[in-house]
């Protein structure tokens, strides 16, 4: 399991009218979507059987993406001419 999930919205914190940013094992045992401050107080971690960071799916940064390492040349030319699209 991963350390993070994306979201198209943030759920609200089990304990508190907040945005939660944590969805994760509490120490008491129970899982709770949790904000920030009660993830530091209840939370037990990031991981497999602790809990996942979540992460909006809008504030993903599709400007960094390197077309000619990520995609390479080759998909940005016609398959038949060998010209740029």
């Amino acid at each position: 399991m991963s350390e993070s999930v994306t979201v198209d919205k943030f759920p609200k914190c089990d304990f508190c009218p907040t945005d939660a940013r944590y969805d994760g094992q509490t120490g008491m045992g129970p899982w709770a979507s949790m904000c920030q401050e009660h993830f530091d107080s209840y939370g037990v971690g990031l991981g497999t059987g602790q809990g996942q960071k979540y992460l909006l799916r809008s504030s993903m940064d599709l400007h960094t993406i390197d077309l000619d390492h990520d995609l390479g040349v080759r998909d940005l030319t016609d398959p038949f001419t060998g010209e740029m699209v």
